[in-house]
């Protein structure tokens, strides 16, 4: 998401480059869209019996759901709906029925209650939505009004927190430039590739409870046995690992803290990318069971 349709100031702003000249923030989301629809038109079509009939006869009654930030309101749907009618989504004529708009916090728990059926929403249950990105963190706190059909009703403003996935990448980055001073391996490309096989592989892994994690990055003539490199590998601790992963946990616990016992909440609906973080996922539980509260994770069961 670029920071000029954010409502609120982005730190990171300073680090993404700006648009090329002549280029609207609508035309690049208006080009993401097109990309979206068209090939899903495509996959719908290969992947259906008759599904260029069926396709062709329900295309201009297709409801398009655009789910946005919990910050984000009747300025940025604006932006996205002239995005929408440029992008062939919708007309300018049914764009009003057509087009819907759902926070991302809302859609987190109809998801949640499609993936993880249960008793757990009630009416009256108070509860709030984690949304774990790579650069924020989201909290909502709902009151269930009624749980058939679900209403629910926000008991306080949302809150952001300026952490997330990407952060921990940062972090590991600079542990490894410490790590590796003065060896060969101490250039930014082999950094960066050490970088990007932590994302892919040992990251989502990462529980910090193993002593050791194997960070696979190159070949096997690499090797860098002073600095721990053997074979294209590189042995980390969780010593090495865990101050990294604590950068976001700790901003994320703090926020819980400030905010979710005085919502008298109940539950806590852990979701987005790092969410998904075995590490976060223990941490946040510990910190959430000291307030009575419990932790519910989302799982894709697709």
């Amino acid at each position: 998401m670029h920071p000029s349709l954010i409502s609120q100031p982005n730190p990171l702003e300073s680090e993404l480059p700006p648009l090329p000249a002549g280029v609207t923030i609508e035309q690049v989301y208006a080009d993401m869209m097109r990309y979206l629809m068209d090939n899903t038109q495509k996959y719908f079509e290969k992947s259906s019996p008759k599904g260029e009939v069926i396709w062709a006869r329900v295309r201009d009654t297709i409801v398009i759901v655009l789910v946005t930030p919990n910050a984000w309101d009747i300025r940025e749907q604006s932006r996205l709906r002239l995005a929408a009618i440029r992008a062939s989504l919708v007309t300018e004529e049914n764009a009003g029925h057509l087009l819907q708009f759902v926070a991302e916090s809302e859609a987190s728990v109809h998801y949640a209650l499609v993936n993880h059926p249960g008793d757990w929403l009630q009416k009256n249950t108070v509860f709030a939505v984690i949304d774990c990105g790579g650069s924020t963190v989201d909290t909502a706190v709902y009151h269930c009004v009624s749980a058939t059909p679900v209403s629910l009703s926000e008991t306080c403003p949302s809150e952001r927190v300026q952490t997330g996935g990407i952060f921990v990448n940062r972090e590991v980055k600079k542990m490894l430039n410490n790590k590796l001073r003065g060896s060969a391996f101490n250039v930014p490309d082999i950094i960066k590739s050490m970088v990007d096989a932590f994302e892919k592989d040992v990251k989502p892994k990462f529980d910090g409870i193993r002593d050791r994690y194997d960070l696979k990055f190159g070949v096997i003539r690499d090797n860098g046995l002073r600095v721990g490199i053997e074979r294209g590998r590189i042995a980390l601790s969780n010593e090495d690992l865990k101050p990294a992963f604590d950068v976001v946990t700790d901003k994320v616990c703090k926020d819980c803290s400030e905010v979710l016992p005085g919502q008298k909440t109940e539950y806590v609906l852990l979701v987005g990318g790092f969410g998904d973080s075995p590490y976060m996922q223990k941490v946040l539980s510990e910190k959430l069971r000291a307030y009575h509260m419990e932790l519910i994770t989302v799982e894709d069961r697709g």
